[in-house]
């Protein structure tokens, strides 16, 4: 069910198929997450990835759920 209105409720840093690979990347590595959906996609993979400060990476590979509002995020990352 998508209930997404247009120029709301859009989280550019956390994106995909949370059933998929778990991605956690710095922000600083924004430019290479389309190609690299693309790549994984292609080749069968669902990806999930996130795009967080560089400090906070860390504490998500060691199982530090994300939170965005009231949303919580408690997959722990495969790649960081």
């Amino acid at each position: 069910m998508d209930i997404t209105l247009p120029g709301f409720n859009i989280m550019h840093d956390v994106r995909g198929n949370t059933s998929g690979v778990v991605m956690s990347l710095a922000g600083n590595q924004w430019f290479v997450i389309d190609e690299l959906t693309r790549y994984l996609n292609n080749r069968g993979f669902e990806v999930y990835i996130e795009t967080i400060p560089p400090g906070l990476v860390k504490e998500r590979a060691v199982g530090r759920a994300l939170r965005v509002g009231d949303l919580v995020i408690n997959l722990r990352p495969e790649i960081v």
